[in-house]
């Protein structure tokens, strides 16, 4: 049995402390989170970069086999990496307007997704 007069509750030191400790925890966690916004933004533009890479890996070697294959998709523009995915390119992704001519490699087209993250994929001219 309570003494009369006693009040349960926290103390306004109490509510302090831990109102202290989450905005510590918050100022500890926030940045990290941030950073992995980041590193996922780098991640697609990698993979989307990646995916064209391959396709044109393809695409070169069938356009050498046969250039009048159905399947030979001319590239002369590191733009034209986006006509050899199956599915086209991400929606506000966008990739470098760099010329390449037939047999030509380069390696510095880029990709750029959404929020700013870049790739670079190498691309062969057919």
């Amino acid at each position: 049995m309570r003494a009369r007069g006693m009040e349960e509750g926290f103390t306004l030191l109490e509510v302090v402390v831990v109102i202290v400790l989450l905005g510590i925890l918050a100022a500890v966690a926030l940045p990290f989170f941030t950073n992995l916004a980041t590193q996922a933004d780098a991640a697609s533009a990698s993979g989307v970069a990646g995916a064209i890479s391959g396709a044109n890996s393809r695409n070169y070697a069938v356009c050498s086999l046969n250039p009048n294959h159905a399947d030979c998709v001319q590239v002369s523009n590191c733009a034209d990496g986006v006509n050899l995915l199956e599915t086209g390119l991400p929606p506000d992704f966008g990739i470098t307007a760099n010329e390449v001519s037939p047999g030509q490699t380069r390696t510095d087209c880029v990709v750029t997704s959404p929020r700013g993250g870049q790739a670079t994929f190498t691309l062969t001219g057919t």
